[in-house]
């Protein structure tokens, strides 16, 4: 997992509870590279920018959104139980 900045961890963490433990990982890499990309923030311009802390294939972070199971209902409940 990426070291997270000391004031985005509880939000960051908080967002944990709706994905699996490899996705959530994997949604960290592609955060921190949309957060410093530049123009279009697509998958690809983002894990261009990120190579180097995106372990796996390019695809698995494209499954993410695609096939990856998460569920954005979790994100939205108090604690976690939906």
């Amino acid at each position: 997992m990426l070291p997270l900045p000391q004031v985005a961890e509880p939000l960051l963490m908080s967002l944990s509870i709706a994905f699996t433990q490899p996705t959530f990982n994997r949604i960290l890499v592609l955060l921190a590279g949309a957060v410093l990309a530049k123009g279009r923030r697509t998958i690809t311009s983002i894990l261009w920018i990120v190579r180097g802390l995106a372990p796996g294939h390019l695809t698995d972070y494209h499954r993410v959104f695609s096939r990856a199971p998460w569920s954005s209902c979790r994100c939205w409940t108090t604690g976690g139980s939906v």
